[in-house]
């Protein structure tokens, strides 16, 4: 799954995405071993994975279409920047899939789930879905877009702290799916937006196995899911498909429509662990680029160069972007000053995290908590952990061990709302 932009043909094949969601991720027990368990990105890599077959089997013409990825890590740099304001003006991909102003506000139910208020966006592609078998609202709802800013969660220093603050697999999914993925603005899996955004996230999952499981020969862990069934390295994935008549079988049965697309991937989710080696036709790389490319090269390493200096399994291009360099040379100088005071590693990635805190909290935007209605809605529960730590600092219960803080993100990052930072 190669980067590429969101293009008409792409578009044209979305038409399709409706069915596969509605039989497959829509089934409640496997939406339960997808959701909430340390198969997350598995079960997630070997869905997306079988929507793009059947996007390919749609004509000759779609035989080497490609799932592009929302690059929502350098977008919230664009934003830190002050180079853009919201989701719409900071994601282009989210205007090449339709955008958020194009339909009225309603609420709909989606296999039987009732979503929150919202614009019902009726641009292409989103004007084929239709809300069950018997009802075609032929418009999907999304948050708003238009308004909302990119959140903190989808930043740099969050996603850094997600993959290498992780010491295992189980630990770093659990990390992205209740920061990152859990505030992505209601992204439902009745969006088309929605197979990107695991897109990311798979790419994001290539970055960390190149960098700690492969070296570090971490393996694939255990642990039960939400259907209170233990999961294992050698269990088969559960992803099950409804028939017309409401039998429920499994995708890769001779009997399901979507066998065709799911047959030929690796069932047992040990085997999905190096997205290399799923064997012909169904290995791939990514094309990661300025930051994404930065962490999959570097690592762990704080060091600056525009050289790749090892050989790459995924393709990745030379930074060029200044906005790049800003981010990288923040990090590379907080890392020397922590370095000076005698602070690990990890230390010091935790309070380049507590400064892109303050500094997004008080030159960008308040940070605040979602609603007791999106938290029921999305599964979930407790503070937005950003609004802890920030209550912490504020109450001088933690503090930033980094001299001169202040100065230094001034130094790198715009403070429009706050002069003083």
């Amino acid at each position: 799954m190669l980067l590429q932009k969101a293009n008409k043909l792409f578009l044209l094949t979305l038409y399709n995405w409706q069915w596969i969601v509605d039989y497959i991720h829509g089934e409640k027990m496997s939406n339960r071993e997808a959701h909430g368990s340390c198969v997350f990105l598995f079960w997630h890599q070997q869905f997306i994975l079988g929507f793009e077959n059947m996007l390919r089997s749609l004509g000759p013409q779609y035989a080497c279409i490609t799932l592009p990825y929302y690059n929502f890590v350098q977008h919230y740099t664009n934003f830190q920047a002050g180079k853009c304001t919201t989701f719409e003006t900071c994601s282009q991909i989210l205007l090449d899939l339709g955008g958020p102003t194009n339909g009225n506000v309603i609420s709909q139910t989606i296999y039987n789930r009732v979503i929150s208020p919202a614009v019902c966006v009726k641009s292409l592609p989103l004007n084929h879905f239709c809300d069950s078998s018997s009802t075609c609202s032929h418009c999907v709802a999304r948050g708003p877009w238009k308004t909302r800013p990119p959140p903190l969660e989808t930043g740099f220093a969050t996603v850094y702290s997600a993959l290498f603050a992780a010491s295992d697999i189980k630990s770093m999914s659990a990390k992205l799916e209740t920061t990152t993925y859990n505030w992505s603005y209601g992204i439902h899996y009745n969006d088309p937006t929605f197979f990107v955004l695991h897109s990311t996230l798979d790419a994001l999952y290539t970055i960390f196995y190149k960098c700690n499981a492969s070296s570090l020969q971490l393996a694939f862990q255990g642990c039960t899911t939400r259907n209170n069934q233990p999961v294992g390295p050698s269990s088969t994935i559960l992803m099950r498909y409804y028939l017309p008549n409401g039998n429920l079988i499994l995708a890769t049965d001779l009997m399901s429509p979507v066998a065709a697309f799911f047959s030929q991937l690796p069932y047992e989710y040990y085997k999905l662990v190096d997205t290399a080696t799923l064997g012909p036709g169904n290995s791939y790389v990514y094309e990661l680029k300025e930051l994404l490319g930065q962490m999959y090269t570097q690592c762990v390493s704080t060091k600056l160069s525009r050289r790749l200096e090892s050989p790459q399994q995924q393709i990745v291009s030379p930074v060029e972007k200044w906005l790049t360099w800003n981010v990288l040379a923040h990090r590379h100088e907080v890392h020397s000053i922590g370095k000076g005071l005698n602070m690990t590693s990890n230390d010091i990635n935790i309070e380049i995290f507590k400064m892109q805190l303050v500094h997004h909290n008080t030159c960008l935007v308040e940070i605040v908590d979602f609603t007791r209605d999106f938290k029921s809605e999305w599964h979930i529960n407790g503070t937005r952990p950003a609004i802890s730590l920030l209550n912490q600092l504020n109450s001088g219960e933690i503090l930033i061990r980094i001299p001169n803080w202040r100065d230094i993100n001034a130094k790198y990052f715009p403070c429009p709302l706050n002069t003083t930072n």
